[in-house]
């Protein structure tokens, strides 16, 4: 079931008896800067730790658990363009309780409260909350930065997209943009979002849509004017590859590689996209994995990941930093052979019938249902799961030739121990 509440809000149910458990999932889009996207992640901390009625994490707790135990979290997340704020609730199906319960209608109570009734007095948030939340968000950013794999990959977005830009900035923002947040203008900037962003509603289990519809009422939301357009983001070609280095005290040298990918999700070449990647990096099948890690040993990993939001397509390799140039000209020589089409239709059968089973596997998940709506939503179309499986099936040698001399490199960072070098 699909229903327009109102203006700018959607439900979405699918009555299944496949779970033993019902998932909620409200979702509040915004097209947003990157200093946005610190107050929205500041805020998700806040309100997920608290509300007027639960006044501190222990009631909270509490009150998930007198639901028969049922589970709480928030989160965020960008989807090209989009900054996505998450509350997610899971609570066991009524059937599995030997008492009379209406846990649907409790989880919709819950969700209202942290969303509509934050602790709060006047025009703020309460001081110690506000003030804890955002030196524990401080604090973890900068704790990411520790990890030297995810920090590597950092700065090759940074050199991609351009340091200010959203698609280079995690979807929890930035440390500069945290620290000048005050309490009443993140105040302020919440009520703007609830009465301003897109939200999708979605339910996932074995319940009917009048229970639902009912339920749903409680948020009293307002109707609001989202205009969506395009999630999708385009770079325009360079001439020139940016090219990154920084030295440091690693063990582990870390090379990685952004290119042109000029793809998009479920555009005419969508499908060959995602077997190309397959091949070149995306399982332990691709080229990436078996030439350059097992057969070279020039690699520690090697991977490929495509971004067909914003048309990039991402390599990650961890290495003894006195190989860079061999690994750089050996991952160069796996793009070739795909282009020349060197490769056998043993091995394109192979990892079609991978991406088949991985996608009929993730079926067995509420969470991936919940994720397909907000795509078909956010893309405006529909796919059902017999087109994404036909599709993969459908792509040829020739369409995965033609998909990777679309490739190019734009950007290379490298961050090596060697100290001694300016």
């Amino acid at each position: 079931m699909k229903k327009e509440i109102m203006a700018g809000v959607n439900l979405n149910l699918q009555t299944t008896q496949q779970f033993k458990t019902n998932r909620i999932e409200v979702h509040f889009l915004s097209k947003t800067s990157v200093a946005e996207m610190a107050k929205r992640t500041l805020l998700t901390n806040i309100l997920e730790t608290s509300s007027q009625k639960f006044n501190t994490q222990t009631k909270v707790t509490h009150e998930l658990s007198r639901m028969y135990g049922a589970s709480f979290s928030t989160s965020v997340a960008k989807k090209g363009t989009l900054h996505d704020i998450s509350f997610s609730m899971v609570v066991v199906n009524e059937k599995f309780i030997n008492q009379k319960v209406d846990l649907i209608q409790q989880a919709f109570e819950f969700l209202n409260e942290i969303i509509n009734y934050p602790l709060a007095s006047g025009n703020e948030f309460d001081q110690e909350i506000f003030s804890r939340q955002k030196a524990n968000l401080i604090d973890y950013i900068r704790s990411a930065a520790d990890d030297k794999q995810y920090w590597a990959m950092q700065q090759l977005r940074q050199l991609t997209y351009g340091q200010d830009s959203i698609q280079a900035t995690p979807s929890y923002g930035k440390i500069s943009d945290i620290e000048s947040i005050s309490n009443s203008d993140l105040f302020e900037y919440y009520r703007s979002l609830l009465s301003s962003d897109q939200i999708q509603i979605t339910v996932v289990g074995d319940t009917d849509g009048e229970t639902v519809t009912e339920a749903v009422k409680i948020f009293d939301f307002k109707a609001r004017n989202f205009e969506l357009k395009s999630v999708f983001s385009k770079l325009e070609p360079v001439s020139e590859v940016s090219i990154g280095e920084v030295h440091d005290n690693v063990n582990q040298a870390k090379l990685d590689f952004a290119y042109d990918f000029p793809v998009y999700v479920r555009d005419q070449h969508y499908f060959a996209a995602i077997v190309f990647n397959a091949l070149f990096g995306g399982t332990p099948q691709s080229k990436l994995f078996l030439k350059v890690r097992e057969e070279a040993s020039l690699a520690y990993y090697a991977s490929s990941t495509l971004d067909l939001y914003n048309g990039i397509m991402m390599v990650q390799t961890g290495i003894d930093g006195a190989n860079w140039h061999k690994v750089e000209d050996i991952i160069a020589l796996q793009l070739v052979a795909l282009q020349n089409g060197d490769f056998k239709s043993e091995d394109l059968d192979n990892v079609k019938k991978g991406l088949q089973s991985e996608y009929l596997a993730s079926l067995d998940s509420p969470r991936s249902f919940c994720r397909k709506v907000l795509s078909d939503w956010a893309l405006n179309s529909t796919m059902t799961d017999e087109m994404w499986l036909s599709g993969i099936q459908a792509v040829t040698i020739d369409d995965v030739k033609e998909i990777a001399s679309l490739v190019h490199l734009r950007s290379e960072f490298i961050l090596d121990g060697n100290l001694d070098e300016d």
